[in-house]
């Protein structure tokens, strides 16, 4: 390397200086390229004086100096100073004339060479290479509207591909139209019906069977007659010995506790509702004449609390006797109103009133 050679900011060069009696060659290479540049001259020949040895006057017998050379010439039969023989050394670039503007020019020529072939030769540097070349903006461009070799398309990019498609049967396992016609023609629906004269033995077994409407004679019922002769007739029956009726027991029904507490009569007789605030016991619905009832009306964990009777139409009303009601104020403690519907009157009418239970 010749030293203080300057180098590009984006390359490296080997720079070799061979010098010869006559003229330096400086050759420059880089990654992918050459150039050779040749310095003239740079070292002057010395003729050789052929001398006696003792005559060598620049030659220091006794003391002779570091790398000092003498050769013999047989021609002459003397002794004198040789010549050295051209050696490698290195030079600053300083030290060869023109060699720095020289780099600096190569610099820039390099960087043109950068977009052009390798070469092989160093009469090609500066050269145009052989044959046609796109830049590589040009490349980058055409490239960019084409598709690598291998490539696929979806359907939609290829012109009618669907339309084709559309028109096409899938792949599987398929019965003509008409074989499929003439099969489903002897097959009945999934829901379908039969006339009883298609199922075989079904009109002589509904023959024998009653209709599912039908009568029957009490005769024709086994022992019926002496089961009927044995009852009472419903309407003014005729009983001897003692009757006893059954006895009918219902729970009492209980009513959601409200401003107005409702009640539906045809649910019961007896009606049970706690009370936990001031109330008003509403007119009852769907009641039967002479229908008696009992409400059961509870104090809660509070007490004092009121009840008052709704008296419009179908509601209650007082007589004489009783002629208002006032529940307990304990808390826990029951009080039992008792009344009795009149369609005449459409009213209830309050025949009891007990408390403090």
């Amino acid at each position: 390397m010749l030293p203080g050679l300057p180098t590009s900011s984006d390359r490296s060069a080997d720079i070799a200086v061979v010098v010869e009696p006559q003229r330096e060659i400086v050759e420059v290479r880089t990654d992918d390229e050459r150039a050779v540049y040749v310095v003239e001259p740079v070292v002057a020949s010395t003729a050789i004086v052929p001398t006696v040895l003792a005559d060598l006057t620049d030659v220091d017998e006794t003391a002779p100096a570091d790398g000092q050379v003498l050769t013999f010439d047989s021609t002459v039969a003397r002794w004198g100073p040789a010549t050295p023989a051209p050696i490698a050394h290195t030079h600053p670039t300083s030290d060869v004339t023109g060699l720095d503007a020289a780099l600096t020019g190569l610099d820039g020529r390099l960087d043109t060479l950068e977009a052009r072939p390798i070469v092989d030769s160093p009469d090609d540097i500066g050269a145009a290479p052989a044959g046609d070349y796109a830049t590589n903006t040009a490349l980058t461009t055409g490239l960019a509207g084409k598709s690598d070799t291998g490539h696929t398309h979806p359907i939609s990019g290829v012109t009618g591909l669907q339309a084709a498609l559309d028109g096409k049967q899938a792949t599987g396992d398929y019965a003509t139209n008409t074989a499929l016609t003439n099969g489903l023609a002897g097959k009945a629906n999934t829901v379908h019906t039969h006339s009883i004269s298609n199922v075989t033995g079904l009109q002589t077994a509904l023959d024998g069977k009653a209709a599912v409407a039908h009568t029957h004679a009490v005769a024709d019922t086994t022992g019926l007659q002496a089961a009927l002769d044995a009852k009472a007739p419903l309407a003014s029956p005729t009983f001897t010995g003692t009757v006893t009726a059954p006895r009918f027991v219902t729970p009492p029904v209980v009513l959601a506790d409200a401003a107005t507490i409702a009640t539906d009569a045809a649910l019961g007789n007896h009606f049970r509702v706690t009370l936990a605030g001031n109330r008003t016991l509403g007119a009852p619905t769907n009641p039967t004449d002479g229908q008696k009832a009992l409400w059961e009306l509870v104090q809660d964990a509070t007490g004092n609390r009121t009840l008052a009777l709704d008296t419009g139409a179908a509601g209650f009303a007082f007589g004489t006797d009783i002629t208002s009601i006032t529940l307990s104020t304990a808390a826990g403690k029951r009080d039992f109103l008792g009344a009795v519907y009149s369609a005449a009157l459409n009213r209830w009418l309050v025949l009891a009133f007990a408390k403090g239970f």
